[in-house]
């Protein structure tokens, strides 16, 4: 039988709109051992990072690795193994640039 999947999306329209710096809800990847965000941006002059942050309270959130520049329109993916937190977010941050939309997919397996 295989290991239960965890799937979220979240779609961030009118980002040109939002503040600089913008974060999806957070997910609880407590029985998950590994995953990915996957980011999909479309249309704009795109130039923003992201990241995924880790938290074991939901409030306090720390970066999981280095931002990832996103400098044009695509998908990038961004992989997590060996998850030490409970919770998990994507936060993106506008350096220049506009952005009209992007869809933000996780999914987890869970842990043996």
């Amino acid at each position: 039988m295989p290991y239960p999947q965890k799937h979220v999306s979240a779609v961030l329209s009118d980002l040109t709109a939002q503040s600089a710096t913008y974060s999806t809800a957070s997910v609880d990847l407590t029985l998950y051992h590994l995953g990915s965000f996957q980011v999909t941006t479309t249309s704009g002059a795109v130039t923003w990072t992201a990241v995924v942050e880790g938290s074991n309270d939901g409030v306090n959130f720390a970066n999981t690795a280095t931002p990832t520049s996103i400098t044009a329109s695509g998908t990038l993916v961004l992989s997590l193994s060996d998850l030490t937190s409970r919770y998990y977010r994507v936060t993106m941050t506008r350096t220049g640039g506009t952005l009209t939309t992007a869809t933000i997919t996780y999914c987890a397996k869970a842990q043996r």
